[in-house]
């Protein structure tokens, strides 16, 4: 599909992060037209092109009134955007289409509301937004409302389609255009110029039925846009208990069935991490888009096999990295990107307790890859989010001195050095009787720390008496604090309120992506860098702590 997306001098430098937001989207070709007539850009469109329209306050000229208004007639696609409606206040042609425009208000803070439209399925409902208000706007009797805002306490629409015309008044500011859930908008609203529809839900198979398997089937089923329809496993048990959780899907006991089974469109890869790279490939051979669990892949070779193979295959390929979502998480990488603390240079990260390993196959190291790559496949990752760098050089280390029974080490350390010489630390530790803080980050202007939150649990037996567990430190979010240092000496600390909890994100972009063409969050060139690392950390570790350096293909 191609999109002409119509600028002018005020406008082109703000919409830079919104067309290249779009330039990323499959399918989507994307020209940019700066000319204040815009008479050459619009030459030879096709009814199948958009035209997007993000002007400040430039007419449209008497020529390329009447070539956009011929372009509507015969079926092709209009979105304006910002300020265009007002701009183009005079187009006497598209009037009657695109109503009357309203006054614009100063730069605020919005409250938006999505409405419910079959083009704006999985978006947040609402939003907060900073950006201007077009008010009092006449908007055609038979439009149907995309956005609304309520300003002194008058319900205002923002957003509107009509056939094939979308007018969205967001995008007056540059963090506006900025603001990737703006960008999401603008690309539903050129696919619905463009007449697409949805097409039918994600089929979905399972591969194998563990630990997450409830995870998965929960957050599909809240995922407009995706269906459970098969789940596979060996063990009977683990098929009693998916036939509890996914009522409906196909329960099969052979992986064969699920490669062979045509209805089946993406298979998630949930079987041990010693397999991922296998059955993956198996996958997309079969035809089957994919998505593996963490960690993508043991070996950096195995994770180029398998991104190799979804390459020839023409599929998409993931990997589950669902804590990038965390919102202690979300919390820090923001503050970091912000600049807050200056240019971060040292980064701490850790996890555990004084506590014996489960006895299930992440404790046994032939399987899981060892302990390195069970809580290291998020955190090495988060790191990864964090610094922008390339990594040049990985040590590993491990004790074994408490738990005998399980392969595991007891402890494992990856210290991580990137090119411009910032360096980070990541320690699991089933061996810590005190623990170290979640999180431990020095910047140049201020530093972050995180506090485990000690979580009590009170239920109330059916005799009276109230039983109290802990909750696992991992399920609770930690408490973030930013330290920033004071004139007189000393630090003034912030304690940060964190982003909301977010429902299915991961699968909401993964239907996205698959159903609308969005860039996928999680994407296999960071997972593959993310693995480069554990493996190095893994044979710096077996060698005596000895530094790996990572070639040009791993750096990042």
């Amino acid at each position: 599909m191609s999109v002409i997306v119509l600028l002018d001098e005020m406008s082109a430098t703000r919409a830079v992060p919104l067309c290249d937001w779009l330039a990323r989207v499959d399918g989507l070709e994307i020209d940019r037209v700066l000319d204040t007539r815009w008479s050459r850009g619009l030459q030879g469109m096709s009814p199948d092109d958009v035209v997007v329209a993000l002007v400040d306050e430039h007419p449209l000229a008497a020529g390329g009134e009447h070539t956009l208004a011929a372009h509507v007639g015969r079926g092709g696609g209009l979105v304006l955007l910002g300020a265009t409606l007002h701009a183009w206040r005079d187009a006497t042609v598209l009037a009657g289409l695109i109503g009357k425009p309203g006054e614009c208000q100063a730069q605020t803070e919005l409250v938006v509301e999505i409405c419910a439209h079959p083009a704006l399925r999985r978006l947040d409902p609402r939003i907060n937004l900073t950006d201007r208000a077009w008010l009092d706007s006449a908007v055609p009797p038979d439009a149907d409302p995309w956005l609304r805002t309520s300003w002194h306490f008058r319900d205002q629409i923002l957003g509107w389609s009509r056939e094939r015309l979308v007018v969205l008044t967001l995008g007056g500011t540059a963090q506006a255009c900025a603001d990737e859930r703006v960008a999401r908008l603008v690309l539903r609203a050129v696919r619905h110029a463009s007449g697409l529809a949805e097409p039918e839900p994600v089929q979905i198979g399972m591969l194998g039925y563990g630990a997450i398997g409830a995870e998965h089937a929960s957050a599909i089923a809240l995922t407009d846009g995706l269906a459970l329809g098969a789940i596979c496993d060996r063990d009977p048990r683990r098929l009693a208990q998916a036939s509890v959780a996914a009522t409906g899907a196909r329960l099969l006991a052979d992986a064969g069935e699920l490669m062979r089974d045509d209805a089946i469109d993406l298979v998630l890869v949930s079987v041990p991490p010693h397999r991922h790279a296998e059955m993956s490939i198996a996958m997309l051979r079969a035809g089957k888009h994919v998505v593996v669990e963490k960690p993508f892949a043991l070996t950096l070779d195995e994770a180029e096999a398998v991104r190799a193979e979804a390459a020839a295959a023409g599929k998409s390929l993931t990997i589950y990295q669902n804590r990038r979502w965390d919102p202690d998480f979300r919390a820090i990488r923001d503050c970091v990107r912000s600049g807050r603390l200056g240019e971060v240079f040292h980064i701490e990260t850790f996890v555990g307790a004084f506590a014996h390993p489960c006895s299930y196959w992440h404790s046994h190291e032939p399987i899981s890859g060892g302990l390195i790559y069970d809580w290291g496949s998020h955190y090495v990752d988060w790191i990864l989010q964090v610094v922008d760098a390339p990594v040049t050089a990985v040590g590993g280390a491990h004790h074994k001195r408490v738990w005998h029974d399980v392969t595991n080490a007891d402890m494992a350390r990856v210290s991580i050095r990137f090119e411009d010489g910032r360096e980070a630390e990541f320690v699991h530790s089933d061996i810590a009787a005190a623990p170290k803080p979640k999180w431990y980050v020095l910047g140049t202007r201020g530093a972050i720390t995180t506090e485990w939150r000690e979580e009590r649990l009170v239920e109330r037996r059916t005799s009276g008496e109230l039983v109290e567990s802990s909750a696992a430190r991992t399920d609770s979010q930690a408490i973030v604090r930013v330290h920033t240092p004071g004139r007189a000496g000393g630090s003034h600390v912030e304690t940060v309120v964190l982003p909301p909890l977010l429902d299915a994100p991961f699968h909401r972009n993964l239907a996205d992506h698959l159903l609308t063409g969005e860039p996928l969050e999680v994407t296999v060139a960071s997972a593959a860098i993310t693995t480069a690392v554990l493996e190095a950390a893994s044979v710096s570790a077996r060698s005596g702590g000895e530094l790996v350096r990572l070639s040009a293909r791993t750096a990042g």
